[in-house]
């Protein structure tokens, strides 16, 4: 055999891909026992009243700033255990390769739990394939089986990474948002200044973003 599916080379991208999988879930483990806390989202408030129209003449239509608004964004933290644990994977499945060894390997991958028993049996498996099995077509394939499997845990990792990162707060800087909070409410003050005696305008929201 010659490239990449050599039985060495193999081996060296196995034990190579176990080893970070291995760090980045003592990572997520520490934070668990630490009880880490993260920003998972916001929940944003608005509570804007438009001044009746005889104070219209007095307001400032062009100020669109936040406190204007009176716009607020609280940031919700959770856990980072209880985000891991609800957790759900939704890639490609594993493929099973033949139990040689009879380890009886559970796998499925759905949760966080199966996660850390996959990184933790799939390369000691490969381990006695490396060590006592010699370089054939049927052993390398078997390899390339675990390569892939860890691959696709490593893919999960990176998504439950992800969980224990502060979201960002993407709306309180944002420009269009509140461009658009001021067309609104410019185009009523328009109509209450031309057509109307008297109006008022309300606008009150609270919307969550990233949980």
């Amino acid at each position: 055999m010659a490239g990449d599916d050599t039985f060495e080379n193999l081996g060296k991208k196995i034990r190579a891909l176990a080893k970070v999988n291995e760090e980045i879930i003592q990572i997520l483990e520490s934070q668990i026992r630490n009880n880490t806390q993260v920003i998972a989202g916001y929940d944003y408030q608005l509570n804007y009243s438009l001044p009746q129209n005889s104070d219209i003449a007095t307001t400032s239509v062009a100020d669109n700033s936040a406190e204007k608004f009176g716009f607020s964004a609280i940031p919700n933290r959770q856990y980072v255990k209880n985000l891991l644990h609800e957790w759900k994977y939704s890639g490609e499945a594993l493929e099973k390769p033949d139990d040689i060894f009879n380890d009886k390997i559970d796998y499925n991958l759905k949760s966080y739990h199966n996660v850390k028993e996959l990184i933790f049996f799939l390369p000691k498996v490969a381990e006695k394939f490396l060590t006592i099995a010699r370089e054939c077509p049927k052993v390398c394939k078997i390899l390339r089986i675990f390569l892939s499997n860890l691959e696709r845990l490593q893919v999960a990792l990176g998504e439950l990474n992800a969980l224990t990162v502060d979201k960002d707060d993407d709306i309180s800087n944002d420009e269009k948002f509140f461009d658009g909070l001021e067309t609104i409410t410019k185009c009523f003050h328009d109509m209450v200044k031309q057509k109307l005696r008297t109006a008022s305008l309300n606008i009150t929201g609270r919307y969550g973003v990233g949980y």
